[in-house]
């Protein structure tokens, strides 16, 4: 057994998603999910564009 090097690991997860990005999707699929959903997305939407 081997330790993996950086670029091994983020060829088999498949990349990393910044902030900016999962920030995007949050209100994507709150947006989805109707006017309660996108109340509750908001804030967690808005603490990741801040952490960006």
């Amino acid at each position: 057994m081997q330790i993996l090097t950086e670029e091994q690991i983020v060829r088999v997860g498949g990349g990393v998603i910044d902030a900016n990005e999962g920030a995007d999707m949050i209100l994507a699929l709150g947006a989805m999910g109707g006017p309660a959903t996108f109340c509750f997305a908001l804030p967690i939407a808005a603490a990741l564009f801040y952490l960006s």
